[in-house]
């Protein structure tokens, strides 16, 4: 990997630990934030490229949504650069804003709003990618009228209410 990108790895996995509640608590989103997840161990990229295109192509500059990627570990610098990669082929540039790394177990303990958990089946998949994205349209649209009626984002009690036992059990069960 370049050197040049070694200051953009390293502000992703500070930004990382920057979520992360001090207390050893759940991780949450940056303030006023929704977060989407997608479990990927890099070996298939169809889902995580997929989501970033949608999430790149939906979500506009400054809104407060975030994409995770989470993944089986800790997040390496390796996992970075497959953010990195994903980039790349979507000709985004180095545009970091709104993404994340995430561990499976931070993932599990955070707050978001949907997520998307390969479980070696195509069709759910395709399923859980096509309701991940129709959502993101869905909470694109809905914090946009929130922020024009300056409406804190953060108050709404329909955003990031997955269910962190869910999630768990689904993230266990992963199979990319």
């Amino acid at each position: 990997m370049p050197d040049a990108h070694a200051g953009d790895i390293d502000a992703l996995l500070n930004q990382i630990e920057s979520l992360a509640d001090e207390s050893g608590g759940p991780s949450m989103p940056a303030p006023g934030a929704v977060r989407f997840i997608v479990a990927t161990d890099w070996t298939s990229a169809a889902p995580a490229l997929t989501m970033l295109q949608a999430f790149r192509r939906l979500v506009g500059p400054g809104l407060p949504v975030q994409l995770a990627f989470a993944v089986p570990h800790e997040p390496t610098e390796a996992d970075a650069s497959c953010v990195h990669v994903l980039l790349e082929g979507l000709e985004a540039g180095e545009d970091l804003d709104g993404l994340e790394l995430l561990s499976f177990k931070t993932a599990a303990a955070s707050a978001y709003d949907s997520a998307v958990v390969p479980t070696g089946s195509a069709e759910e998949l395709l399923t859980q990618v096509g309701g991940a994205i129709l959502r993101l349209h869905d909470v694109v649209a809905q914090v946009t009228e929130l922020i024009e009626a300056e409406e804190p984002v953060s108050d709404d009690p329909t955003l990031n209410v997955g269910d962190r036992t869910s999630l768990e059990r689904r993230l266990a069960a992963f199979a990319p």
